[in-house]
């Protein structure tokens, strides 16, 4: 044999092998954070053992971190928990949950079932809330929904939902086709590839409604510090309206506490809790405050929500329902479990976001489990309108 060819030989295996162990030393790292400090395990039902016996020896089989990428997704996948996520993807990657998507399902009586469709997404003009889903891209939906629910969950009714709306996202690179029942005919729906996520500008808009109402709504911008001055400015110029909306229907990448709670501080003249944390390892808990800031909000509060208010957009609806001045109208949110901290992969470098700690409402409601005063569900979306401002206007004219 031609001893360059040889010497390439024996360097490429020695790669492989080198790159196999640096994979696996990377498992064992994500494994034992995951294990010492993730705050959801009794909820979620996963056998993190079982999970480690299984997957751990598959990292010899990984050669490439385009395909170790695609092997950690389906080893978080077993938490059925988008809040722990690696922060990098692939283009055969499954996308984030709420982030990148524009339908929500779940399963009702017993049959996967469209429950809510992003405002302004394409797929709003092709399928319904109350659709039931029979295939996604040509596969039983109970068998896709299987494929990202994970194995050592005992196939809860938390994994198989998670699974279920994983596999209506789809990737980042393959159209869709979805196969509907609706109103008892079968229907073969063609929903491109998921347009989500988008790249935003905008911080909020905000305008003076009828009948001296004032309406703000926040995008998907709860991370960024500008957005304190933008809302304090915005809610100065209504600050003598009747009543306000709060608009969270777009805020699904979460944010910061460092953000939340300075607008939160406009509603409260005096310090208030806004939510209560609950570490696991430490086995410490303990409640936010909010201190007041500015000039008060001292009328009727109405908070729009629903599957893409998330994290943050979660926490500053809890905030202002504890507050006892604002009511909460809208679906279920995107129930993100807990808060999360970010960590690097030792060789990768992949970054890692793992929930390590339990969020609860002051009432002692987990944040994930809260549901809005005047609830909406997959019936009272079927409409040409807006049910949530409609919802809002009729309880603010009351």
């Amino acid at each position: 044999m031609n001893k360059l060819l040889t010497l390439y030989l024996f360097i490429t295996a020695a790669l492989g092998l080198q790159a196999q162990q640096d994979f696996k030393a990377d498992f064992d790292f994500l494994w034992d954070e995951v294990e010492k400090n993730y705050a959801y395990f009794e909820r979620q039902g996963t056998d993190w053992q079982a999970v480690k016996n299984h997957y751990r020896p598959l990292t010899d089989t990984v050669t490439h971190p385009y395909y170790f990428t695609l092997y950690l997704e389906a080893v978080l996948r077993e938490l059925a928990d988008s809040h722990t996520h690696l922060l990098t993807n692939t283009d055969r990657s499954q996308r984030l949950l709420p982030s990148g998507t524009d339908m929500k399902g779940g399963l009702v009586d017993g049959r996967y079932t469209i429950l809510e469709v992003r405002e302004g997404a394409p797929a709003k003009t092709i399928i319904k809330p109350g659709d039931v889903v029979v295939s996604i891209n040509g596969i039983p939906v109970s068998e896709a929904a299987a494929l990202y629910s994970g194995k050592f969950n005992g196939e809860s009714l938390i994994a198989l939902e998670n699974g279920f709306n994983i596999a209506l996202a789809g990737d980042y690179r393959s159209p869709r086709t979805i196969t509907v029942i609706r109103e008892g005919k079968q229907l073969e729906l063609d929903l491109g590839i998921c347009p989500y996520p988008q790249n935003e500008n905008t911080l909020l808009t905000s305008k003076l409604l009828d009948g001296n109402i004032g309406y703000i709504r926040i995008e998907n911008s709860l991370v960024n510090t500008d957005l304190i001055t933008v809302f304090n400015d915005a809610l100065n110029t209504l600050i003598n309206t009747k009543a306000l909306i709060i608009d969270l229907r777009n805020t699904p990448s979460g944010g910061d506490s460092n953000v939340g709670m300075p607008i939160l501080g406009r509603f409260t003249s005096e310090p208030k809790p806004y939510q209560t944390h609950y570490r696991m390892a430490e086995d410490k808990r303990w409640t936010e405050i909010v201190e007041p800031r500015g000039v008060t909000y001292k009328k009727p509060i109405y908070v729009l929500v629903n599957f893409w208010t998330g994290s943050m957009g979660e926490g500053v609806t809890i905030g202002l329902d504890a507050f006892g001045n604002a009511t909460v109208v809208g679906t279920q949110m995107a129930r993100l479990l807990g808060a999360n901290y970010s960590v690097s992969l030792p060789n990768s470098g992949y970054g890692l976001n793992i929930t390590f700690e339990q969020l609860f409402h002051v009432n002692g409601t987990p944040r994930e489990d809260f549901l809005p005063e005047v609830y909406l569900n997959w019936n009272d979306l079927n409409s040409d309108g807006d049910p949530w401002m409609e919802k809002a206007l009729e309880r603010i004219g009351n």
